[in-house]
């Protein structure tokens, strides 16, 4: 994954980044909840910048759905694609914000 996105970023930003690399435009749900993750992915670039622990987030999706009694849902390919582009953005962004300490 190229990772063409300088953190910490706006929604809009982050959203038009995603939207050219699946190539095509995102309905107002997908936005909406893109939008809430970039939040996620700011605090991981803040928390770079202050020597913190970065969130494991694959851990914690497993967690809360065993809680609930709905791991098989994890099973599913979009599901472990999600949690890993998900991760992945977090690690980025925490990294920029490591970097930026420095």
């Amino acid at each position: 994954m190229n990772n063409s996105i300088t953190f910490p970023t706006t929604p809009e930003a982050f959203i038009a980044d995603q939207e050219k690399r699946a190539g095509r435009k995102f309905d107002d749900s997908m936005c909406e909840l893109l939008g809430g993750y970039v939040e996620l992915f700011n605090m991981g670039f803040d928390a770079g910048v202050k020597g913190l622990e970065p969130l494991n987030i694959a851990k914690d999706t497993v967690e809360f759905f065993a809680k609930r009694g709905e791991l098989e849902e994890l099973e599913q390919p979009i599901m472990r694609h999600f949690c890993a582009c998900t991760q992945h953005w977090y690690n980025e962004a925490y990294r920029q914000g490591k970097e930026a300490a420095q």
